[in-house]
């Protein structure tokens, strides 16, 4: 997806088992809204079929677009589980874009653990401002069962915001941050939950 129009819809499909990413949004693409679909995962949610590189891949100059929304139907949310990269990657200069209600490394109810290899999510250098999870419960991504890697790292990346995430059972640590400035992990009112990871739970 590289449009520069608003009002792009993706949802409730199963996209698994290629050889590149599930999606990419990338150009000037802003308003894609992807809501309850599963990247890397069989029909039922349950079983991997990974894609060989990111689940969700969003690159260049895309902006103001959401990963996640409250519209379920046979799929419960966006699951990105399985995937032989990231589950979700935000790289180029991509910024503004929002990650919420969404699992990562798991199944469609949080049973089956179902880990992307090289990590949960990856915010990449020269990315900004992009919001994972939010101020209410509602917005919480679970991010689970890395199996190779962190389940959040941030590179180099400015004026994101972390808040309100389930971050547990990664084989790497919790969150991993390597450069980058001004960038806010959790809150009095909206504290992530990190623990039971393999190594640090926030590494800086």
């Amino acid at each position: 997806v590289t449009s520069t129009g608003g009002n792009n819809l993706i949802r409730t499909s199963i996209i698994s088992g290629n050889l590149g990413n599930g999606i990419e949004i990338g150009g000037n693409a802003n308003g894609v809204q992807v809501t309850d679909t599963a990247f890397g995962t069989n029909t039922k949610i349950q079983a991997p079929i990974p894609n060989s590189g990111d689940g969700i891949l969003i690159t260049g100059h895309a902006h103001d677009n959401a990963i996640g929304g409250f519209q379920p139907s046979v799929e419960p949310q966006v699951t990105a589980s399985s995937n032989d990269q990231y589950g979700i990657a935000i790289v180029g200069s991509a910024h503004n874009n929002d990650v919420f209600n969404t699992y990562v490394g798991t199944s469609g109810f949080a049973i089956q653990n179902l880990g992307n290899r090289l990590g949960g999510i990856y915010l990449g250098p020269g990315t900004s401002s992009n919001t994972i999870g939010g101020a209410f419960d509602s917005l919480q991504n679970k991010i689970l069962n890395s199996t190779d890697g962190p389940g959040v790292i941030i590179q180099s990346s400015n004026n994101n915001v972390l808040l309100q995430d389930q971050i547990q059972n990664n084989a790497k640590g919790g969150i991993v941050v390597l450069g980058g400035r001004k960038n806010q992990i959790g809150s009095a009112a909206a504290a992530n939950l990190i623990d039971q990871n393999g190594q640090d739970g926030l590494y800086i």
